[in-house]
């Protein structure tokens, strides 16, 4: 028999040995499996703060390293590297920092808003989409109820 103590300390409880160990490699499957899932995740790409960190790494390229450009933010270099790659989103008064330190405007980092840009990454505007295109179809085809 195996004895453990309850999650406050009061209490003991009676295990036997199978039991225990059925328990600790079920806990070892479960964050194994957990490992997994987060390695193998697929994440959509934000559009706009990839094309944002392009932007910024075209301005710094030839001027500033990642490292010195995250010394005169205040970020880290992998906070760049990050901010460069779209991972990282930006505050506002982050964009400013970078934009001053590279020596240009902010609203010259900021990426057009433009639907085609958007349906170019494998996206599609939402009245474009299959299912929203159904649904919408069904809704002009069911007759309106009037009350009496």
């Amino acid at each position: 028999m195996v004895y453990s103590a309850g999650s406050d300390g009061s209490q003991f409880y009676e295990h036997s040995a199978l039991e225990m160990f059925a328990r600790l490699t079920y806990q070892r499957l479960a964050t194994t499996f957990r490992k997994i899932q987060l390695q193998n995740r697929v994440v959509m790409p934000d559009t706009f703060n990839v094309e944002l960190g392009r932007r910024i790494r075209a301005a710094r390229k030839g001027k500033l390293t990642q490292a010195a450009l995250g010394d005169r933010v205040s970020l880290s270099r992998t906070a760049i590297t990050n901010i460069e790659c779209g991972r990282q989103r930006l505050l506002v008064d982050q964009l400013v920092d970078i934009a001053a330190a590279l020596g240009v405007h902010a609203s010259d980092l900021l990426p057009s808003t433009k639907h085609e840009k958007v349906a170019s990454m494998g996206e599609l505007p939402i009245g474009q989409m299959p299912t929203v295109q159904r649904w919408l179809t069904s809704v002009k085809k069911t007759p309106v109820r009037r009350r009496a």
